[in-house]
């Protein structure tokens, strides 16, 4: 009778165990299937987002926005920078298989939206009042051009860069992975190297315009120009923060009282206010500031930006310029020579245009992310990060010993004037603000612009010139023996 229960056990189980066993193979049937089933979802519904012009268009768009709010309404994004976090954002996207390697959209941000943004941007480009209101800052500031393109040689030499696979045509936006992050850069005509390179020239003698710009005209897409980007952020953060540690216990020399810009009172307290709200210490020149907006000035900015593209169209299909110009470069110059011509037909649409250019550019930024790789960028930004280290130091160098030593100009201007080239006009105002030098708030905002008018023509020039062409290649096999 002991026994009975264990029998009883045991014929239950053997009962019930191949049920309970069919029963969990039911079920673990259902639940393979029912993954399978979310996974396939899934894969559709990202191939359809990705595949979807209008996702993708949402997708940049989005990017951009929340790169432009991060730098405004956080302090990471301050340091970080707008066109930073959008690159970031759609970078991991695109590698999330949320966004295409190749879309209608990216190249209608090439032949459309850069265009449209680059002339919004050079309103305020009058270059005789450059010239008038700057003073000592003037001088100072082509010092540092001049002290930028030697930075570049310098680090060209120095630098063993990787071969970026870079598209060749502004249109085009698939990006080749590439084989050898290691290799350094081709001496011949055929290396992208130096279109990064020559990007890097303009974005430290203009700013973020210029760099856009270069990228445009020589055709420098997707992971090179997110890499050298992102490396050339953090360099030139820590760049600052050396020039305001050299600033210190300096002030400007005095220097003849400079007109006010236009539409201003001329006080020093507005510059002050312009320059605090607008200044970060990490921040790019395509900071957004509070800017009234009016509906009708919106549309004709962007009706004259359209009117100087068509212009520029014109003259190159007419052979009036050299096509080889390209239409962004073509468009600056005329842009900076009507604002220097008729300065007040543009004025009253500074303000507006700058506003709208800074929203454009964004989209660029965004764009650029969508085509670039996390690998390769992960692989060749130190490479980068070293180049744009060896530039500035050179920079700052030439500034410093041929500046102050040899042409005996003042610390306070040289340093802002570097901070002008490096960072644009809104660090420079930012820096004088902050150190309390009022009287060169507006020097530095209109030095800024000056940048922006001529970057793009001085880093094609030594781009095309010198690094292209096998000048430097050819140096740089010498130096390295």
């Amino acid at each position: 009778m002991a026994l009975l229960p264990s029998r009883r056990l045991l014929t239950a189980f053997v009962v019930v165990a191949p049920a309970a066993a069919a029963v969990v193979s039911l079920l673990t049937s259902a639940l393979a299937g029912a993954t399978t089933s979310v996974t396939a979802s899934v894969a559709s519904l990202t191939v359809a987002i990705s595949s979807s012009v209008w996702c993708t268009w949402a997708i940049l768009l989005a990017a951009a926005a929340a790169g432009l709010a991060a730098e405004s309404r956080t302090r990471w994004g301050a340091a970080v920078s707008a066109p930073l976090v959008s690159m970031f954002a759609t970078l991991m996207a695109c590698n999330l298989g949320l966004l295409p390697a190749v879309s209608p959209a990216y190249r209608l941000v090439h032949t459309l939206v850069v265009p449209l943004a680059v002339p919004l941007l050079l309103f305020s480009a009058d270059l005789r009042r450059v010239a008038s209101a700057t003073g000592r800052l003037l001088p100072a500031f082509l010092l540092g051009t001049a002290a930028t393109l030697v930075g570049t040689c310098a680090a060209w030499l120095a630098v063993p860069l990787p071969s970026m696979g870079v598209v060749a045509a502004p249109a085009a936006t698939a990006v080749s992975s590439v084989a050898n992050a290691a290799t350094r850069h081709s001496g011949s005509a055929g290396g992208e190297a130096w279109k990064i390179a020559a990007a890097l020239t303009a974005r430290h003698i203009g700013g973020a315009v210029n760099f856009v710009a270069v990228c445009d005209a020589t055709g420098a897409t997707g992971s090179a120009v997110t890499a050298a980007l992102a490396a050339d952020n953090l360099v030139v953060a820590a760049f600052f923060l050396v020039l305001f540690a050299l600033s210190r216990g300096h002030r400007p020399r005095e220097s003849p009282p400079s007109p006010p810009p236009e539409g201003t009172a001329g006080s020093s307290s507005a510059a002050m206010a312009r320059a605090t709200a607008v200044a970060t210490l990490g921040g790019e020149e395509t900071a957004t500031t509070f800017v009234p907006l009016d509906v009708r000035q919106m549309a004709t900015c962007l009706g004259l930006s359209a009117t100087f593209c068509v212009a520029a169209r014109g003259l190159l299909a007419a052979g009036i310029l050299p096509s080889a110009l390209g239409v962004v470069p073509t468009v600056t110059l005329l842009v900076v020579a009507a604002a220097t011509a008729v300065p007040a037909a543009l004025a009253p649409y500074r303000a507006t245009g700058g506003v709208l250019g800074s929203v454009l550019m964004q989209v660029f930024f965004a764009a650029t992310g969508a085509t670039g790789r996390v690998t390769t960028v992960v692989a060749t930004a130190p490479a980068w990060a070293a180049f744009s280290a060896v530039q500035l130091a050179v920079h700052l160098l030439v500034m410093l010993v041929l500046g102050e030593r040899v042409l005996r100009m003042g610390r306070a201007e040289l340093l802002l004037a570097s901070n002008a080239n490096v960072g644009g006009p809104t660090t420079a105002a930012g820096m004088a603000g902050s150190r309390g030098w009022t009287t060169l708030v507006v020097p530095c905002m209109l030095v800024g612009v000056l940048g922006y008018a001529t970057g793009t023509f001085w880093a094609l020039g030594i781009g095309h010139g010198l690094l292209r062409s096998g000048v430097m290649p050819a140096a740089t096999e010498m130096w390295r023996r």
